[in-house]
């Protein structure tokens, strides 16, 4: 007699949620809700859910009671012939055969070893059995447009005459429309005459400051310098460390005599009278020209001699007088020092 355990364990199912095969196996089950499909458009009845779990190995005799039952076999006659079967499974799985139970899944060994169970589309829920796929297919509606309809409709009336409020708005908005580009243009232009003057004034500024003060009258006005223009760019030379006197004792008879300094172009020498010597005492050095003629300029009104020369990018202002000896000229330092500069120093003496 052919014994087929396979559907044994099928009719298990429809009862209990474990149906285990002793040394194998059990198969579980589980509640599986309905499945709607919107892709497919199919409903699916609720159903069990089938997995198998290699550890539920022990033999609960439920399977065996049933095999004895259906094919009047005896409790060891149908234990017998059920490990027997798990043998053939057993086996085949090891040979990496994929087992078929008919109407349930289908049951294999993955690389690792680890069993795998893929279930067919048998229900085994009771509740539901019978119940097939549903397909459907949505509805669609047109919904009543009420607003769309009563435009249409109001729209073969007369239309309403527009307020004037709006009509000024309107016409507002589109004289903005209409100038907004020579708005923005004229703007622009505002703002590139505003930055063209304000260049120019302050280049004017520059120059008319640097030209007022550089520039000299054609007629001297005899007033006193403020203390202000007097002190702007002074470069002070250091009075040299040596005496003011310098006779020339101590120079070597062996080297050049020095160059004597060039004499201004613009300077008038003192008339010199028999017995007395010149002198020039310096009294500081401008790179502004027009510092260096305001001192000129109050060199003059104190009742001197001025005296200028180059040094470089600067001018050299100074005093130059005639004195008979070493007395009035220590005493000609003092009141030049006084008066102009306290480090005023002697350029030269004759």
């Amino acid at each position: 007699m052919k014994v087929d355990i396979t559907s044994c364990i099928s009719e298990l199912l429809y009862e209990r949620e474990l149906v285990v095969l002793p040394q194998l196996g059990g198969f579980v089950s589980s509640y599986k809700a309905a499945v709607i499909d919107h892709v497919q458009g199919s409903v699916q009845p609720p159903a069990k859910d089938l997995n198998f779990n290699e550890n539920l190995m022990v033999n609960d005799g439920v399977l065996i009671d049933r095999v004895a039952a259906r094919f009047e076999l005896s409790p060891e006659e149908a234990r017998q012939v059920i490990d027997e079967y798990v043998g053939r499974l057993k086996e085949r799985l090891r040979n990496r055969e994929i087992v078929q139970f008919a109407g349930i899944g289908r049951l294999y060994l993955d690389f690792e070893n680890q069993y795998k169970f893929l279930q067919e589309n048998t229900n085994f829920n009771t509740d539901s059995y019978g119940l097939p796929a549903i397909q459907f297919y949505p509805i669609v509606r047109n919904s009543p447009q009420v607003e769309k309809a009563v435009a249409r409709k109001s729209g073969n009336r007369s239309k309403p005459p527009a307020r004037k409020g709006d009509d000024r708005s309107r016409r507002l908005s589109q004289f903005l429309q209409r100038s907004m580009p020579w708005i923005v243009l004229l703007a622009l232009l505002i703002i590139l005459v505003s930055i063209y003057f304000i260049q120019r004034d302050f280049s004017l500024g520059l120059t008319g400051r640097d030209g007022d003060q550089r520039t000299m009258p054609v007629n001297r006005v005899n007033t006193k310098p403020s203390k202000d223009e007097e002190a702007a760019e002074i470069v002070l030379e250091e009075e040299p460390e040596e005496l003011p006197v310098d006779d020339g004792s101590d120079l070597d008879p062996n080297l050049p005599a020095p160059e004597p300094e060039p004499t201004p172009e613009d300077t008038e020498a003192p008339t010199i009278a028999p017995g007395q010597q010149e002198a020039v005492v310096i009294i500081g050095s401008f790179r502004d020209d027009g510092n260096a003629e305001s001192i000129v300029e109050s060199i003059y009104k104190a009742g001197y001699d001025a005296y200028t020369d180059q040094k470089g990018t600067a001018t050299r202002v100074g005093v130059q007088f005639a004195y008979g000896s070493s007395e009035e000229l220590d005493r000609m330092l003092r009141e030049i020092r006084k008066k102009f500069n306290p480090k005023a120093w002697v350029l030269r003496r004759e």
